[in-house]
């Protein structure tokens, strides 16, 4: 026989439901997208909500341009911390701002995102 305390019994519900939001925020983030696109619009990167590389698409002419491999890696990193900052609103609504910050970092970096656009699900 399987001994429990009502603590412990209470702990796992409120695991459990906590999970349950965490995943369901997740599924919510996969479907929105984080498009940046390069200041003479050469190159255009998109991650969906979690981070995860979803397109690059080169203008025409962007093979021949100089520091190509610099500006593919600058659209998707601000594409991808974009999708980050945004993840974190969400995580900390679930589980507080303040555990937000120390898994994700602080919402207050947001500088350097110009050229950012998002689509999905509206807040």
């Amino acid at each position: 026989m399987e001994s429990s305390t009502p603590g412990i019994d209470r702990a796992r519900t409120q695991t459990g439901a906590l999970l349950r939001r965490i995943n369901a925020a997740r599924a919510e983030l996969a479907t929105e997208r984080f498009t940046y696109t390069s200041p003479d619009g050469l190159v255009r990167a998109t991650v969906d909500g979690n981070g995860a590389l979803m397109g690059i698409t080169l203008a025409d002419g962007a093979l021949r341009t100089a520091g190509l491999g610099s500006q593919l890696v600058t659209a998707v990193n601000t594409a991808r911390r974009a999708a980050t900052l945004d993840s974190r609103d969400r995580l900390a609504s679930v589980i507080g701002g303040k555990r937000a910050d120390a898994l994700i970092g602080s919402s207050e970096y947001d500088s350097g995102l110009d050229g950012v656009s998002s689509e999905g699900s509206d807040d």
